[in-house]
C-alpha cells in the first residue's frame, strides 16, 4: 500500500529518540500569522487497527474524533498491516516487538513498561519477537489543526497543570499540540487550579482524590482505581489527594484536536 503521507513510521521515530520540550520556557512569542492546518485522517479510520485485528484489541472510548484502544500482542502473534492518524501510545506491558514498516525495513526494539511516545501519521505491522505478551494503550487522533505557535490555541497552555505545578509533573511529549505529562499527587497535597482542553488521564497508580470544578468551593470525592480512564471536555478544577496513597495519572491534554 502506498505511503499516504510520505513521513517516518511513528515507531520508528518514537524508539529512537523522544521528543524534546521545553517545560518551563516562559518566552513570549509573536502569534502574527496563523499557520493552522486542518490534518484530517478519518478516511483511514476502517484502517485502524482496531478493524484489522479486532481480536487483539479492545476499543475503550471513541468520541471527538478521538479513539482510545488497548492493544495486547501475545508472543509470536503478528499485528497485521495497519494505518494511523496522529497518535500516542503507553506501554502497560514490555516487550519485544519487530516493526515492520510501509517501505518494508524493519526494527526490532525492547519495550519498557511505562514507555511514552507520540507520532505522524503511517502504516505498519508489528511482530512479538519476545516472551512476554505486550500491552499498549493507544490514542488515535483522527482530526487535529495543528498550529505553529502554542499561543494560536483557544485554550491556554500556560494555564495548563504541567505549567501550573512543574513539581509534581513530568513533562514525557509536547508535539503536533499534543502535551504528554505524569501527574504525581501525595497525600494531602492539592494540584492548584488549572485548565484543560480536550483531555485524557489514565490511572497508574490509584487512590482517593477530591476534584473541584470551575469556580465551585467543594467537590466530588472518590476513589479512582488503577487502570481507569477518562475522556473529558474542556474544563477547569482543582484536585485534592485526600486518602493514604500517591495518585499518579498519564495525562494527555489535546490542544489542536478538532472535535
Amino acid at each position: 500500500m502506498k505511503n499516504r503521507f510520505n513521513s517516518i513510521p511513528f515507531l520508528f521515530v518514537l524508539m529512537i529518540a523522544f521528543f524534546s520540550c521545553d517545560k518551563s520556557s516562559d518566552k513570549d512569542t509573536d502569534p502574527v500569522i496563523d499557520d493552522s492546518e486542518l490534518q484530517d485522517n478519518t478516511d483511514i479510520r476502517d484502517l485502524a487497527a482496531t478493524d484489522i485485528a479486532p481480536e487483539m484489541t479492545n476499543i475503550l472510548k471513541e468520541d471527538h474524533n478521538v479513539l482510545i484502544y488497548e492493544l495486547t500482542i501475545e508472543p509470536g502473534d503478528t499485528l497485521p498491516y495497519h494505518e494511523h492518524p496522529y497518535n500516542s501510545f503507553y506501554i502497560m506491558q514490555g516487550g519485544t516487538l519487530e516493526i515492520i514498516f510501509e517501505d518494508l525495513t524493519s526494527a526490532t526494539i525492547e519495550f519498557e513498561t511505562g514507555q511514552t511516545g507520540i507520532g505522524a501519521p503511517a502504516g505498519d505491522m508489528a511482530i512479538n519477537r519476545g516472551e512476554t505478551t505486550i500491552k499498549v494503550l493507544m490514542h488515535e487522533f483522527y482530526s487535529l489543526i495543528i498550529k505553529e505557535n502554542k499561543d494560536l490555541y483557544s485554550v491556554n497552555w500556560k494555564e495548563g497543570a504541567f505549567y501550573i505545578a512543574p513539581k509534581m509533573t513530568e513533562l514525557k511529549h509536547d508535539e503536533f499540540g499534543i502535551v504528554i505529562y505524569e501527574l504525581t499527587i501525595e497525600p494531602g497535597e492539592t494540584l492548584p487550579y488549572h485548565v484543560h482542553p480536550y483531555h485524557s488521564n489514565y490511572i497508574i497508580e490509584g487512590g482517593i482524590l477530591e476534584v473541584i470544578v470551575g469556580n465551585a468551593s467543594s467537590g466530588t470525592t472518590k476513589e479512582y482505581l488503577e487502570g481507569r480512564l477518562g475522556l473529558g471536555n474542556p474544563l477547569a478544577d482543582v484536585a485534592i489527594n485526600r486518602g493514604e496513597t500517591t495518585v499518579k495519572v498519564l495525562m494527555q491534554e489535546i490542544y489542536s484536536l478538532n472535535p
